[in-house]
């Protein structure tokens, strides 16, 4: 039985795969995936013929990895040997990577799980997601080092690879773990240039231009901001860089350099996509315009204005995006409570409480530090909100 786990399971691993994500690729249930790593259970035809796809192998290596033939130290393919041995792994000692090459199905395969993680993005918070994602690029970037890349396939390898980088420092953002975040991105970064994919190297900038931000350095955030508004970039490509101006300008308290690049923003946001924007512009959607606008004027200290957009951004988040509406409505509950409107600041908070215990967010538990530091500069006044906080979403002090 521990024969067939060791080859089955670490040639899954090998591709990159979760025992969840490989369920799902196959279209089984993971424990049918358990049942076969140890040896309890043989798949049926139809879905060997899936494994050997996926797992990239003859239907011959694949009756070798079921049976267990495939121990470690053995040279299946004529003697050339396929599996590294086992101090040559990646850091938890668990993975082991295959020196074949990588191919297209394998490329194919990264964006699958890109696409598999993105749908748990709308799910479940960055302190569920992150970990996920890092196993998948630490993975992918592991074999990446040890096995053949013809030219044909490297630019596409490293392109997906970047992509899955880009994926894993989005998620460690939203999980507020900032350092692995900021070093991810440069990873994600030094891929894609190296794959000369400018269009997923924008949305990794506006991402370290965010990242920059959000943990108080704003000269840094602007210097990547200027950095892209000189390069002529695309109309949504623009208006989001101009958004991020406006904050950065908002933060540095620069009112009237804030109001000028919101101003433009918002223009160009309102002429409409353009061909030449690239596939993600749909993410600058009516939410994020109502977000940006919102936390511009919580900046600039505009009570109302602030509340209003903040507000927007929760009514255009879509019912099923949870993780997303999750942080928009604690957003909105930290400018209630830093501007006085307590009840309303009740109301949200109440709301919230619906998605305790599900998303874990770390960015969401920033907002939940903020609001009750700003709730103990008016303790009887925002005795509700602290109540809502600790009694209803757990939130200890």
């Amino acid at each position: 039985m521990a024969r067939k786990q060791s080859s089955l399971a670490r040639r899954r691993r090998a591709m990159g795969y979760t025992q969840e994500a490989f369920a799902d690729q196959l279209g089984v249930d993971r424990t049918t995936i358990g049942r076969w790593e140890r040896g309890e259970s043989e798949p049926s035809p139809d879905s060997r013929k899936r494994l050997s796809e996926t797992l990239e192998v003859s239907p011959e290596k694949l009756d070798d990895l079921l049976t267990g033939s495939l121990a470690l130290g053995s040279k299946p393919d004529g003697g050339h040997g396929n599996l590294i041995d086992d101090h040559d792994t990646f850091a938890s000692g668990e993975v082991v990577v295959l020196r074949e090459p990588i191919t297209g199905a394998y490329v194919r395969s990264i964006h699958r799980r890109i696409e598999s993680l993105l749908g748990l993005d709308h799910m479940m918070g960055g302190r569920q997601s992150a970990p996920l994602a890092v196993r998948a690029f630490d993975e992918v970037h592991q074999r990446m080092g040890v096995s053949p890349l013809g030219e044909r396939d490297r630019i596409d390898a490293y392109a997906a690879a970047g992509e899955l980088a880009e994926v894993a420092g989005w998620f460690l953002y939203e999980a507020a773990d900032h350092a692995a975040s900021r070093r991810m991105n440069h990873e994600a970064l030094a891929l894609t240039r190296l794959a000369g994919n400018r269009t997923i190297e924008l949305l990794i900038l506006q991402n370290m231009a965010m990242s920059a931000g959000h943990v108080g350095r704003p000269m840094e955030a602007m210097n990547i901001t200027r950095s892209i508004l000189d390069s002529s970039p695309s109309p949504t490509v623009e208006a989001l860089f101009r958004f991020r101006e406006a904050l950065t300008h908002a933060q540095l308290g620069n009112e009237s350099e804030s109001r000028r690049a919101l101003e433009k923003a918002v223009s160009l946001h309102s002429d409409g996509t353009d061909d030449s924007d690239p596939p993600w512009a749909w993410w600058v959607d009516d939410r994020q315009v109502s977000w940006f606008q919102g936390r511009v004027e919580r900046d600039l200290k505009n009570a109302g204005r602030s509340i209003e957009k903040l507000a927007d951004a929760v009514r255009y988040t879509p019912v099923d995006q949870t993780r997303s509406r999750y942080y928009h409505l604690a957003d909105l509950m930290r400018a209630q409570v830093e501007f006085g409107a307590y009840s309303d600041a009740e109301l949200t908070a109440r709301e919230i409480t619906e998605f305790t215990g599900v998303i874990k967010s770390g960015l969401v538990s920033e907002i939940f530090d903020d609001v009750l530091a700003s709730a103990e500069m008016a303790p009887a006044r925002a005795k509700s909100v602290v109540a809502a906080l600790r009694d209803g979403l757990g939130v200890q002090r």
